[in-house]
């Protein structure tokens, strides 16, 4: 796939994605205010309490984990609701989210680790590199614009790859340990459209919330509360970029598992390395950590004629 043909494809995820949540538009407000709230909340009152004090710290870490562990899958609770054309309150819908969320929180484990092991190396580099300029010459100035970049294209990737795992998580009903590998494999089966769906779905938001937060600590006046705040405010931008990419990105997994599903009908499963066998072994004797039990270790997919039945106990939030 070309790169002008993931763009289009990307915009077209972005567009179902936002004819979905039309189907209740006040939910998904509700969902984008009420979990704001909490990580805006946080940043306030990093500001104002004590940091060195554990109560404060505690506090502060329960607000931030509120919007950034439980509106994800609060978001997709409402997403696979809207798409089925179910209009429900946001308390239903987060009744549907707070049992997933040991298997989110597993998932997130796994796909942490593929993201920041490397970016995390990278950006220390970076700032190691920035420490020993000690002029500012071009070509030390360019080796730092290099790493920049380079974090910036790594990040991108790594997300694109680990872009399906919730939604095999949840969704599919995949152990947390299988869902990052297969998110890993079909990302890489699909990547030209799957990484064109995140920036698609990403950039509508996520660009003007970077330029708003960067002028925000541009301003001399904010600079002295921007630092301490900055993280929660991330946090907030994160949430509200959610709005866009979560729909769109659950499109695109219903695409990938219709795709997957009839490639292993026609063909038998594919093989998985040795090492993420020896991983899925290793993990093995972890609970389910989700309502419904441990899903098959197969992809789930909605039932469609012509196409052989999905396995057994395969379906979570949305199966069949």
């Amino acid at each position: 796939m070309s790169p002008l043909g993931a763009a289009a494809s990307g915009w077209t995820y972005l567009t179902q994605g936002f004819t979905i949540t039309t189907h209740n538009p006040r939910l998904f407000a509700q969902i984008v205010t009420v979990f704001s709230l909490p990580a805006m909340l946080a940043g306030l009152l990093a500001t104002l309490l004590p940091p060195t004090q554990l109560w404060s710290i505690l506090l502060i870490f329960l607000l931030d984990s509120t919007t950034a562990v439980v509106g994800p899958v609060v978001f997709m609770m409402a997403v696979g609701a809207a798409y089925r054309e179910q209009v429900l309150s946001l308390r239903q819908v987060a009744a549907r989210a707070v049992p997933w969320l040991p298997r989110y929180l597993w998932t997130n484990v796994h796909t942490s680790a593929i993201f920041w092991l490397p970016v995390g190396g990278l950006l220390a580099a970076e700032r190691w590199l920035g420490e020993q300029i000690l002029s500012s010459g071009g070509l030390d100035s360019l080796a730092v614009l290099f790493l920049g970049v380079l974090t910036l294209c790594l990040a991108v990737y790594l997300h694109s790859r680990t872009l399906l795992a919730p939604f095999l998580a949840v969704h599919s009903n995949l152990p947390g340990t299988r869902a990052a590998w297969e998110s890993w494999r079909l990302s890489g089966q699909h990547l030209p459209l799957v990484v064109g769906t995140f920036i698609a779905a990403s950039a509508p938001l996520a660009l003007p919330l970077v330029l708003a937060l960067g002028a925000l600590l541009s301003n001399s006046h904010a600079t002295a509360t921007g630092g301490e705040m900055l993280p929660h405010l991330v946090g907030v931008a994160i949430q509200l970029v959610r709005l866009t990419l979560i729909p769109a990105a659950y499109m695109l997994y219903r695409d990938v598992c219709d795709m997957e599903w009839e490639r292993q009908v026609l063909h038998n499963p594919p093989d998985q390395p040795a090492m993420v066998g020896l991983l899925l072994k290793a993990t093995a004797w972890i609970p389910p950590l989700g309502p419904l039990g441990q899903g098959e270790d197969a992809l789930w997919r909605p039932a469609t004629p012509g196409y052989a039945e999905a396995p057994t106990g395969a379906g979570g939030e949305d199966g069949a």
